[in-house]
Parts: C-alpha cells; structure tokens; sequence
C-alpha cells in the first residue's frame, strides 16, 4: 500500500515517505508536513486528503510468477523426462499442478491483502 497527496499548490501527486495502516495511525505521526517536489511548496497534510493505492509491486509479483511458471513449464518439457503414464495413484498431476500454482498463490494472496488494506484505510476517515 502506497499512500500518496496532491500539492495544494500545483496539485502534484507524490508519494508519503512513511507507512501507515490506518489514518489514526497516521494522525500520531509527528511530522506532516510533505515538501512537493516538483514545485518546492510544504503542504501540510490534511490526513483525510490522504489516498492510498495499490502498490506496483504486486503486479509485478503476479508477472513474475506467470514468468517463473512459463519457464519452469518449458524446463520439465524439455529437460526431464516427465511422462504422465497412468497408474493407480496421479501423484505426478498433484505434483505438477502444485508446483505451477504455488507462486500464483503466494502472488494472488499478496495482492488481495494489499486490496483489503488500501479498502480498509480509503473507508474511513478521522
């Protein structure tokens, strides 16, 4: 989660330096005060004019993960012999169907998570 504030002078959006969960959390923060870095102006912080938004990062977790599972997908079709013969337990589908879908996981639970958090702090405000 990113927040960020437009300038009240040239009405620039630029990212805060620090982190917070909510806005009461943000409102025991000391120093409010943003300098703008595009016009030099110091805004002081109306903490409910404060967004948050998703980080980019998390998109790009997600792409890494398709990346990661593009190649590990060419790896075992090329380099092993993985054949699917059929016996009596599929333990080899269970395998392969883990391995693929483990970063999407890990990636889909990191963006849901980011989601749940800049809903939470866009929700209420002080």
């Amino acid at each position: 989660m990113i927040l960020i504030y437009k300038c009240r002078n040239c009405s620039e959006s630029f990212t805060l330096p620090f982190k917070a969960n909510d806005r009461g959390e943000l409102n025991r923060k000391s120093n409010l005060i943003g300098v703008c870095s595009s016009c030099n102006y110091k805004n002081e912080l109306t903490i409910n004019k404060i967004k948050a938004i998703i980080s980019p990062y998390n998109n790009f977790a997600y792409g890494f993960a398709l990346l990661l599972n593009i190649i590990i997908g060419f790896l075992i079709y090329y380099y092993f012999d993985f054949k699917l013969e059929s016996t009596n337990s599929p333990w080899q589908y269970y395998v392969l169907s883990l391995i693929f879908l483990a970063p999407f996981l890990f990636a889909k639970v990191s963006i849901e998570n980011d989601l749940k958090a800049v809903q939470t702090f866009n929700r209420y405000y002080v």
